[in-house]
């Protein structure tokens, strides 16, 4: 009974650690979409992106799934600036960033509506 007890409390314990440890990883990957997408603004936009409402979107998303939906906002500044095709081409690269943060048939279908 006792060492039931003992290694119940240790399961327990593991678990508390890879879950924060995810949730970690998690906010890491997060922060880097956001990254990246706060840079390709930058780039289209130079000096103006910080007065765009895209710009306080981005930066005030809470969720993966805020940035995710927040890809066809940036899409179309991209494209008005860029052109759509070259917009296309980053936004895939940014649509690759997903990976593993979003489900798979929802990456799997924006990947191949390109």
């Amino acid at each position: 009974m006792k060492r039931w007890k003992i290694s119940k409390i240790v399961v327990v314990l593991r678990n508390l650690w890879s879950d924060a440890a995810y949730e970690r990883e998690l906010d890491n990957r997060m922060e880097a979409v956001r990254g990246a997408m706060l840079e390709e603004l930058f780039n289209a936009l130079d000096a103006h992106a910080q007065r765009t409402i895209l710009f306080v979107k981005l930066k005030s998303a809470c969720e993966i799934q805020t940035l995710w939906y927040l890809r066809s906002d940036l899409m179309q500044v991209l494209s008005e600036r860029l052109g759509e095709c070259e917009a296309m081409q980053r936004l895939d690269v940014l649509t690759r960033l997903f990976k593993g943060i979003v489900p798979k048939p929802q990456l799997e279908s924006a990947l191949r509506r390109r």
